[in-house]
Formats: C-alpha cells, sequence, structure tokens
C-alpha cells in the first residue's frame, strides 16, 4: 500500500496551480524585503531608470546564477516563498517562478507563467516566468527560463505543448 505524504497540496486543474503560484508571487512581490534586494542589486549593478531590458536582464541572470536547481519532495511538489527561497538558494521551476516574478513585479514589471509538455498526450510538468514590455502596455511577453544555467533573456525550451497564464492588476 502506498503511503500518502503529509501536507500535500492537491490542484484540480492547470488554472488552480497557477492561481496558487500567482498569490504567492503577489504576496512576494509586496514583501519589503525582496523589493529592497532588487532595488538594491539594479542600483550596484548601473541598470538606469527605464532600461526595461537591463532591469529583467540583471533580475534574471542573478536569480539563474544564484539559485540552484533542486528537484521538489518525492511524489508531491513543494512550494516555498520567494524570500524562503531566496534564503535556501535553491528550488524547483515553481519556485524559481515564484522569486523571478516577485522580484519582476516589485518594481513594476508585469508577469505570467508559461507551463510546458514535451508530450502533447502527457501533462504539463514544466514552468517558467514571462515579462511582458512595455510595462504598461505589454506587446511582447520574453520567457525566462532561470533553472537552466545556460539560459539566456529570451531563450526557452522546445516544447510541444505550452499554455500561458499571465498575472494581471485588478
Amino acid at each position: 500500500m502506498a503511503m500518502k505524504l503529509r501536507g500535500e497540496i492537491e490542484f484540480k486543474s492547470d488554472k488552480e496551480r497557477v492561481d496558487y503560484l500567482a498569490s504567492m508571487i503577489e504576496e512576494g512581490s509586496q514583501d519589503p524585503y525582496i523589493r529592497e534586494f532588487t532595488m538594491k542589486l539594479l542600483n550596484a549593478s548601473g541598470v538606469g531608470s527605464y532600461d526595461y531590458m537591463n532591469e529583467i536582464k540583471t533580475i534574471f541572470n542573478w536569480v539563474r546564477d544564484n539559485i540552484v536547481y533542486r528537484r521538489h519532495v518525492l511524489c508531491r511538489d513543494s512550494f516555498t516563498t520567494a524570500r524562503r527561497t531566496m534564503e535556501l538558494k535553491s528550488g524547483d521551476c515553481d519556485n524559481c517562478v515564484v522569486l523571478l516574478n516577485s522580484m519582476l513585479a516589485s518594481i513594476g514589471l508585469p508577469v505570467g507563467m508559461r507551463i510546458v509538455s514535451s508530450n502533447p498526450q502527457r501533462g504539463y510538468h514544466h514552468i517558467y516566468s514571462l515579462v511582458g514590455i512595455p510595462p504598461s502596455s505589454p506587446k511582447k511577453w520574453i520567457p525566462l527560463d532561470a533553472t537552466e544555467k545556460s539560459a539566456k533573456v529570451g531563450w526557452e525550451p522546445a516544447y510541444m505543448k505550452k499554455k500561458d497564464f499571465l498575472i494581471v492588476c485588478e
């Protein structure tokens, strides 16, 4: 008989899962620690005002280079806040999305998520961030997969099935 782990969150749909992550991103983007860290990172990197692409590159590169990809808990997904992922310096794709999107949203950049699958007959198995530019009315959504150490801003793996979820302010 299989044993069920305590604390497991069961989602009935992809949208329910993404909505859960969106609530974590909203919380993270409003965390004073995340915003302060992001502002200091951008200032130390010499990124100027309204330089959206360099803001995106600087934040993305920091998450990609400083957060080590670690698989989730055996047999279930585990979720950590943006702050906790920074403290642990590791997390799975969900945790990287929460941290990266929280940092981007904390400076007013619109964000989203893309779920993907390498097999069109199977469920989605990976998630990464999207960021919209220009911030006031995005015309372009840029993929950001910080779990791939060689990735650059705009790169994404070749997946057969994709579905986007954009976070909208109400």
